[in-house]
């Protein structure tokens, strides 16, 4: 197996850093992964690479770490931008209730105040009826919202900052899963695994 690193893959906006190439522990994960088939669960060949990416993940600059989490969001299926983007619907929707809340104690003062009219004007109160269902609704909408950002924040996995974690979890992962990860990481600072070089 080889690695191909292309110049435009390389372009990092600060210095770069030294990776070191593990092509060789790829393809031994690759021999390891189909004797774990077979029932060998033992998966040592990746621990040297994990090690060495270890140290590597340490000296990322906040570029490179992002790119990393973004590759990882990928394979894990997840967009990164629903986060930041569940926020602002989140922001937006509790200034919206906001506005509807509002709105009905203002109703509500004119009314206890001898605006007896408004008070006998079933439109008025149809109203209130809309506003008030419509504000259950915006909180039943911000809790969604609240959930969704909680799920995600527990899937962003920091690949700086917490790596350790992710360690701890590979401790338990069979060799494919281990390659899996590499394979992420790499490819995210450039590396193609599993094409030849021209």
């Amino acid at each position: 197996m080889s690695t191909n690193r292309t110049d435009e893959q390389n372009q990092f906006p600060s210095d770069d850093i030294s990776i070191p190439d593990i092509s060789n522990e790829m393809e031994a994960a690759s021999h390891q992964a189909e004797e774990e088939a077979q029932g060998d669960s033992s998966h040592s060949t990746l621990r040297p690479a994990l090690s060495r990416l270890t140290d590597v993940i340490g000296n990322l600059n906040d570029t490179q770490v992002e790119a990393v989490k973004l590759c990882y969001y990928a394979r894990c299926g997840l967009d990164p931008t629903t986060l930041e983007i569940g926020k602002e619907s989140l922001k937006h929707t509790a200034d919206e209730r906001n506005k509807r809340m509002s709105h009905e104690l203002s109703m509500r003062r004119e009314m206890r105040f001898g605006a007896a009219a408004y008070a006998r004007n079933g439109k008025v109160k149809a109203d209130l009826r809309r506003s008030r269902a419509e504000v259950e609704s915006l909180q039943t909408r911000v809790q969604t919202l609240t959930d969704d950002c909680k799920y995600l924040a527990e899937q962003h996995v920091r690949v700086k900052g917490d790596f350790d974690l992710i360690m701890s979890i590979t401790e338990k992962a069979d060799a494919e899963l281990l390659k899996s990860i590499l394979e992420v990481v790499y490819e995210s600072l450039g590396y193609q695994f599993g094409r030849n070089q021209d």
